[in-house]
């Protein structure tokens, strides 16, 4: 009997659009170049607002599903102030699908459900770099690293959020089906750069970017786009 690939969205109170939004995309493609993936939503409620105000209706209670082993659920980034606790009930339920080594992952403040529930005790693990000091200060029993995009811990993922739940769905996709077709996504996505778990959350990219002199970001633009050459600082790069 051929398995069916399966992907679970758990959508807490004020779930970001683009936590949520990143990742599904991926999937859904992988469905348009020939690996179907099944996509659900669930929550404890019936509804749920987005942090940005939209509504989502008719999520299936986490409680009616039973996860197995070649399953992922992923839990969304969300607004801290929205989630200061958890479901006991839920955290049972994530406690039992640990156990059948369902791949959990979680997308930047996604991992304080994680946390709460007692999965991160002694575990490698990251999150948005805003929240990494408070992470680390509410579950002293975390080993959290600062400037990491996702780790992967056993079968727990948590990675920094926003863009990087789509790096994040990406590399899943290259475990699973392999380096080629994760490619294909990514380019079908429009993703310009490839990320995996070692880089770093502050893009090189971006580094050094927060002065106001636009000759000097025109030789940043410059350097970036000829990093094959070799530029000594008396090369008049900037061509007006």
């Amino acid at each position: 009997m051929e398995t069916i690939n399966r992907v679970f969205f758990y959508l807490s109170n004020h779930v970001h659009l683009l936590d949520l939004a990143g990742p599904v995309q991926v999937f859904y493609e992988s469905g348009e170049y020939g690996i179907q993936y099944e996509v659900s939503f669930l929550s404890d409620e019936e509804s749920k607002q987005f942090s940005a105000g939209p509504q989502a209706d008719k999520l299936i209670h986490f409680s009616t599903v039973s996860l197995n082993k070649n399953d992922i659920l992923i839990i969304p980034g969300f607004s801290v102030k929205s989630n200061t606790q958890i479901n006991k009930d839920f955290a049972n339920w994530l406690r039992a699908a640990h156990k059948q080594q369902v791949t959990i992952c979680t997308i930047c403040t996604g991992i304080f459900t994680l946390a709460k529930a007692g999965l991160l005790d002694n575990t490698e693990c990251t999150t948005h770099w805003k929240y990494t000091d408070e992470l680390q200060k509410q579950f002293p029993k975390l080993k959290v690293q600062k400037n990491r995009l996702f780790i992967k811990s056993n079968n727990i993922y948590t990675s920094a959020g926003i863009t990087t739940g789509i790096d994040l769905a990406l590399s899943l996709i290259e475990e699973r089906h392999g380096a080629k077709f994760a490619y294909q996504l990514a380019k079908e996505l429009v993703t310009y750069i490839r990320r995996d778990s070692a880089d770093t959350q502050e893009s090189v990219f971006i580094q050094y970017r927060q002065h106001i002199n636009y000759q000097v970001h025109e030789v940043q633009d410059w350097i970036i786009h000829h990093l094959q050459s070799k530029i000594s600082i008396t090369d008049k790069v900037v061509q007006g």
